[in-house]
């Protein structure tokens, strides 16, 4: 991992959240005489209990040394949520990445299951949301044996840079997807893989930079959205995302119909693809 990156990373998150509070919500006067949207940089060392040159420091990139404890303070002192300590937790180097094991055994095991779930599509994404295994109905409703791109089966790049997936989902999952993705980034700064997505999505997607350099992120919690299909129409869904300890930094999620409508479109897809299962 690249540590300086990750420094930078840190700095600029501090920087655009720190500008996101507005001082009456921690109990301070707001005033007109601020130059600047949000805290300064010495009310946030004050509510967080740290030495404003460190603190300033920490938001210059420069090299410091960031405990657990101080991590917490500065987290509550932003109103940080739940994922966004978590992330911040990452750039701060409190989070070691574990490797990736692609074993395949496990990988069998996983195909098993999300064969053995029927009513709705269910896959295993990695950290980079590579969807890594997936059931007949998650490939008949989101093509992942289709695309013919590098990137062809990553959630990220198939949702802002497809044109058949490019209206799929609003602006809420969108950016719900790009905050896990950020996350995810936290512990993966520098490597290439991951920075060659990034930058692929900042250059070529007008959407994704947008929500990218809002600095939010998101967490694994179940998520109710829509699917606007151009061969199904509305689905209604409810999705079930979990870690999966047998694959390091693996993702399980389950979609299952959240009305009737589009229960009927999964029991009835064979006949609608003109396929049927094997």
């Amino acid at each position: 991992m690249d540590d300086n990156a990750r420094k930078v990373e840190l700095a600029r998150f501090l920087r655009t959240r720190r500008s996101m509070i507005q001082p009456e919500t921690v109990g301070l006067a707001g005033g007109l005489r601020r130059r600047t949207p949000g805290l300064r940089r010495e009310e946030v060392a004050s509510l967080a209990q740290v030495g404003l040159a460190w603190y300033t420091w920490l938001e210059q990139s420069r090299d410091t040394q960031v405990s657990k404890e101080v991590i917490e303070r500065i987290a509550q002192a932003l109103r940080l949520s739940h994922s966004d300590t978590a992330y911040f937790r990452s750039l701060a180097g409190k989070e070691i990445a574990k490797t990736e094991q692609g074993r395949g055994e496990e990988l069998r095991d996983v195909q098993r299951l999300l064969d053995g779930f029927t009513s709705g599509p269910a896959m295993l994404w990695n950290e980079r949301f590579d969807c890594l295994a997936f059931n007949q109905l998650a490939d008949v409703i989101y093509d992942w044996s289709e695309s013919p791109s590098p990137f062809g089966r990553n959630l990220a790049w198939r949702n802002f840079m497809d044109p058949a997936r490019i209206g799929f989902y609003d602006e809420r999952v969108l950016r719900s997807g790009v905050g896990l993705l950020r996350v995810r980034y936290a512990k993966h700064i520098g490597e290439p893989g991951f920075e060659l997505l990034i930058a692929t999505l900042l250059e070529s997607s007008t959407t994704f930079r947008r929500f990218w350099n809002e600095q939010q992120t998101a967490s694994l919690d179940p998520l109710s959205f829509d699917i606007a299909h151009p061969r199904f129409g509305t689905l209604r869904l409810r999705s079930i995302r979990a870690l999966y300890p047998a694959l390091p930094e693996s993702t399980l999620a389950f979609v299952s119909p959240d009305d009737k409508a589009t229960e009927d479109v999964f029991r009835n897809i064979d006949s609608l693809c003109g396929r049927r299962r094997d």
